[in-house]
């Protein structure tokens, strides 16, 4: 019983970090063109979009993180 709750935790999941934020949706509030920033979870992270420009108050996703920047696309893409 223990070996498998250990083994579960081993494999589960990680949700802290960089890794924990892909998923996560966000607003635009300065331009992607194709850097700008968003607001995600009420914090602002320089952005970059992934395929097109997308404007002030459009919701998008996170799908990467490289380095600082948090890499997206529009939200539903």
């Amino acid at each position: 019983m223990t070996y498998r709750a250990v083994k579960h935790s081993a494999h589960s999941k990680k949700i802290g970090g960089s890794e924990g934020m892909i998923g996560l949706e966000g607003e635009v509030i300065e331009a992607l063109t194709p850097v700008g920033v968003i607001k995600v979870t009420g914090e602002c992270w320089k952005a970059k979009s992934v395929s097109e420009d997308i404007d002030i108050g459009e919701d998008v996703e996170i799908v990467r993180i490289s380095r600082l920047t948090v890499e997206v696309k529009r939200k539903g893409q």
